[in-house]
Order: structure tokens, then C-alpha cells, then sequence
């Protein structure tokens, strides 16, 4: 099973990230921590998420846990304003100069916001999908500049993920429910308190409503509390409740009014609330398990290429033992090209002109050859098709801008592909000749991106320098 990094550590190494890049350079200890993690057996993932806690935590540790602790006091005051709002609500709908309540207008007041609030919800939950929500992002960075005081690069991290996807989603949804929550909390207490103390008589009417509409209405809303065994207005009760009913009529529905309106409070606004507070904090914690690193962007293409291993000696191999033949160089460090035992080769849109085809050492059999047309490139996936589960080594050239047909491509590969697959990216040093550094980090993160979303292992994708003459 894949082991997911854990919330902080991803939040840590962002913080590393953002700081680094500001600064321009690497932390002090950062070349050190390098050469310690080279010969650590872990994925190339969850060594950048080593050294992003180890370098990360002295400096952004205390930036953020005081940024968590302000936010939680922003959170405790909004809420504490949402029950101060929902008890204003409430009296405001109960203060009438008369002695008789209309119970569908109280009702709306009391629960009409929130009916219209959570269908938002729902049909936004519906239509939007997970991976792109980008709100949550706006509204953290807003608090982080705002009301937390937050100039850390620790702090802004931390905010900037917990809404970020897929946990901004969530974190939206834990705020907003929770405050529903409290002030619908609100609302009940004084609702409670001004049945305990005063009294109402409650009634219905309607100018434009058939009065038939008005009381299928009242039978729908003392559904649910009569299921539950919960005293509430009968038929016979509800057609008596009109303006101008004798007085003994009210006097004898007040208690089941009065219970239908909490019990509704309850049943329909404060229970829905909590079990979807109780959801969000399930989904955000999920959430926060499946945050990934962007290994795409260019600050962790050339942070990876100094985490991969030195080159090592050449040798066939299989699952338990890699050859690792023509070491190359990218930024300073050898990249080798992986070669297992039985492993075939395909070629993608190459220049055989600039990369020499097949590599060195590569039997006839296990070369699939070159694809250069829509013929070539159907004509590999039959091949692919028909071999048994072998392993795959595509190899293609940096000097190509990855577009949406090589991406197609690359996905019916890994579709039909029985064995792992992997992609070297040739001709870095050629493509160093054209672009600045970065623009060579920002060509190597396009093909990180596409491989990526094809379902191909972060760690199967490498820079290799294929030669143009033979070795």
C-alpha cells in the first residue's frame, strides 16, 4: 500500500519550498541533509519529505503552532458572534406587538437561511468536484494576512494548505457547518427561554396560499417529530389555528406548537448540522492524509535530481538487483538509466539524428523501436499488447514540449502496459544549449506532469543523457 506523507511534514517541506525560493538559495544545513538521504531506501517523495521536516522544522516549527493558535481564537470568536447572532435572530422573530405567533412565519425565520445555506451546499458539493476547488486557498490567505498577523513562510504554508485541494473543500465545509451550528444553538436557547417565560399563542394564515398547501405543509413538519413519539399538533389542531380562534382552542395547542417548533429546530437544523460538522472533520482528516507534493514544479525537479543516487556500476539485474549502465549528469549529480532484466524499449517521437537508437547494450529483441506517426505509434501498443509482463522503458526527448496527444499517448501506454513502466527524458544537455536553467527545470516539470497523470511512479520518471555516438 502507498504510504501517504503526513499533513505536517508536507506543510513543513511547502514552508521550504516558499523560503528557498524567496531567499534564492538552500538553507545552511541543506547539502549536508542531502548527502545523508542518497543512500536512504525510500521513495524520492518521502525523502524530500524527510529533509523538509528535518531542515523545516527548526525554522517554521514555532511560526506554526503560534498560527494554528491564532486561527483557533479567530474560530472560537466567529463562533461565539454566531450564537450571539442565532439568540439575536430568534428574538427578533418572537417580538411581535400581539400575543398570537404566526408559526410559519417563525419557522421561516428560524430555519429559512439555513434550509436555503445547506441546499447551496449540496448542490455546490454536487457539482463541484474535489480537485478543483481553489476557494478555501483565497479565504485562509485572507485570515493569514488579516487577522492572524502572519508573515511566516511556516504560517502562510499551513493556512495555504488547509485550503488548498482536496482539504480546503473540507476545511470550508468544517467552518461553515460549525457556524450554522452555533448560531442555530443559539436560536434554541432563546427560543426555549422565551417559551419557558412568556406566553404565545400560536396561529397560521396566508393571502395568496391555498390554505390546504399550508396545512399539507404542517402535516410534512410533524412528520419526522411524530415518528420519533414527540407530541405534536394534530389535524384537528392545525385546522383550528387560525386568527380569530376562540381562546381555550390556543390555549390547548400552545404546548404542541411550542414543541414542534424546537423539535424542528432540532430535527431540521441542528442535527442535520452536526452530522455533517461530524462528516467534514472525517473528510478533512482524510484529506489531509492524501496531500502530495507537486514534484512537477521546478523547485522539486532539481531538488530530486540532488537526492538521486550517485552513479553506480554497471550490471544486469532484476527486481532485487538493477543495472544501472551509462551514468549521466543533471545538475550536478549522475542519473542513471534503469535497465531490468528482460525489459524492452520504446522510443517516442526521437531524432535519431541527436539520440543515438537503441541504447547501448540493448538486445534486438527488447527494442520496440521509434514511434514517429499515428502508424508507428499504434502499430508499439499492439506490441505492447501481445508481450507478457515485462517492464517498459520509454525514452524521449527534452527538446519536445509535451502536448495533449503525447499525454493520450503516454495514458494507453500505462493502460495496456502489464508490466512497470518507466520514461527517460533524453537530450538535457542539448536543451541546456537553448534555454536558461530555468526553463530547462520548467521543460523537465511539463513531462513530470503529464507522466505523472498518466499513472506512471514519480520515482520511474528520470533526466538521462542518451549519447549521440556510439560508446
Amino acid at each position: 500500500m502507498k504510504t501517504r506523507p503526513t499533513f505536517d511534514n508536507y506543510v513543513l517541506t511547502e514552508a521550504l519550498r516558499a523560503h528557498e525560493n524567496a531567499q534564492g538559495e538552500a538553507v545552511q544545513d541543506s547539502p549536508l541533509m542531502n548527502r545523508s538521504l542518497l543512500g536512504t531506501q525510500a521513495t524520492i517523495e518521502q525523502k524530500i519529505l524527510q529533509r523538509g521536516r528535518a531542515l523545516g522544522q527548526p525554522l517554521f516549527g514555532k511560526a506554526i503552532s503560534r498560527t494554528r493558535y491564532r486561527t483557533l481564537v479567530l474560530l472560537t470568536l466567529l463562533l461565539a458572534v454566531g450564537v450571539l447572532a442565532g439568540m439575536m435572530a430568534a428574538a427578533s422573530a418572537f417580538n411581535t406587538s400581539r400575543e398570537e405567533v404566526n408559526i410559519f412565519s417563525l419557522m421561516l425565520a428560524l430555519l429559512g437561511l439555513n434550509f436555503f445555506s445547506l441546499s447551496w451546499w449540496f448542490l455546490s458539493f454536487l457539482t463541484t468536484k474535489e480537485s478543483t476547488f481553489t476557494g478555501g486557498r483565497d479565504w485562509l490567505q485572507s485570515i493569514a494576512t488579516k487577522f492572524c498577523a502572519c508573515s511566516s513562510a511556516g504560517g502562510i504554508s499551513w493556512l495555504q494548505t488547509l485550503g488548498s485541494k482536496p482539504v480546503g473543500r473540507w476545511s470550508f465545509a468544517v467552518v461553515s457547518h460549525a457556524m450554522w451550528l452555533f448560531m442555530l444553538s443559539g436560536s434554541l436557547i432563546t427560543a426555549t427561554a422565551l417559551l419557558m417565560f412568556r406566553q404565545y399563542d400560536f396561529i397560521w394564515e396566508t393571502t395568496l396560499l391555498n390554505e390546504q398547501t399550508l396545512v399539507s405543509l404542517a402535516h410534512a413538519l410533524t412528520w419526522l417529530p411524530a415518528k420519533l413519539g414527540i407530541n405534536v399538533p394534530d389535524a384537528a389542531t392545525i385546522l383550528a389555528s387560525r386568527p380569530g380562534a376562540a381562546a381555550d382552542v390556543l390555549a390547548a395547542s400552545r404546548q404542541a406548537w411550542a414543541t414542534l417548533l424546537l423539535i424542528g429546530l432540532l430535527c431540521y437544523g441542528i442535527v442535520p448540522r452536526l452530522l455533517l460538522l461530524e462528516l467534514s472533520f472525517w473528510r478533512q482528516g482524510k484529506a489531509m492524509g492524501r496531500v502530495e507534493l507537486d514534484l512537477s514544479l521546478p523547485y522539486y525537479i532539481e531538488l530530486r535530481q540532488q537526492l538521486s543516487p550517485l552513479s553506480r556500476s554497471t550490471g544486469i539485474i532484476d527486481k532485487a538487483d538493477i543495472k544501472l549502465p551509462d551514468a549521466v549528469k543533471l545538475a550536478g549529480v549522475h542519473i542513471p538509466l534503469p535497465e531490468i532484466q528482460n525489459a524492452r524499449y520504446l522510443g517516442l517521437d526521437l531524432d535519431q539524428c541527436k539520440t543515438q537508437w537503441p541504447p547501448t547494450g540493448i538486445d534486438s529483441d527488447a527494442n520496440l523501436g521509434i514511434t514517429v506517426d499515428a502508424q508507428s505509434q499504434q502499430h508499439a501498443l499492439v506490441n505492447i499488447d501481445s508481450s507478457p509482463e515485462q517492464a517498459l522503458i520509454l525514452v524521449s526527448s527534452l527538446l519536445s514540449s509535451p502536448d495533449r496527444g503525447m499525454a493520450r499517448y503516454l495514458k494507453d501506454i500505462q493502460g495496456r502496459q502489464k508490466g512497470s513502466l518507466w520514461l527517460a527524458l533524453s537530450n538535457e544537455t542539448q536543451l541546456r544549449q537553448r534555454l536558461d536553467d530555468q526553463e530547462v527545470l520548467q521543460r523537465i516539470g511539463d513531462w513530470y506532469q503529464i507522466a505523472q497523470a498518466a499513472g506512471l511512479l514519480p520515482d520511474n520518471i528520470i533526466v538521462h543523457e542518451m549519447q549521440t555516438e556510439p560508446i
